[in-house]
């Protein structure tokens, strides 16, 4: 087989072989370029959803759940001293989550 190959190469000039190896690289080089830029076009979409969708389910989260730190402390500190203000506190806390699971809800899965 190595001597077939050997033997059918050897009816080429040097220029012809140059030539098809220039060619041939071209074509390599052109399949890693179309390769690379399909995989950025996907990266991109990717990046994309994630920005538009994720992210910001995610702060949301975060904040319900300082919210809902905020409202723990505020019910202690309403059990403990039993006042009015504390009272209110922990009402206006539970009025902050209601708001940001209506916010969660309301946002895509």
């Amino acid at each position: 087989m190595g001597n077939v190959l050997l033997n059918f190469l050897s009816l080429f000039k040097i220029r012809y072989k140059v030539i098809a190896g220039s060619g041939i690289l071209m074509v390599l080089m052109a399949i890693v370029a179309v390769t690379a830029t399909l995989s950025l076009s996907r990266t991109e979409r990717d990046v994309n959803s994630m920005v538009a969708e994720r992210q910001p389910l995610t702060i949301t989260s975060l904040r319900l759940s300082e919210a809902l730190e905020r409202a723990s402390a505020s019910l202690g500190f309403y059990l403990s001293s039993a006042t009015e203000a504390d009272r209110q506190a922990y009402e206006q806390s539970l009025n902050e989550l209601d708001t940001i699971l209506a916010e969660l809800h309301d946002m895509p899965a």
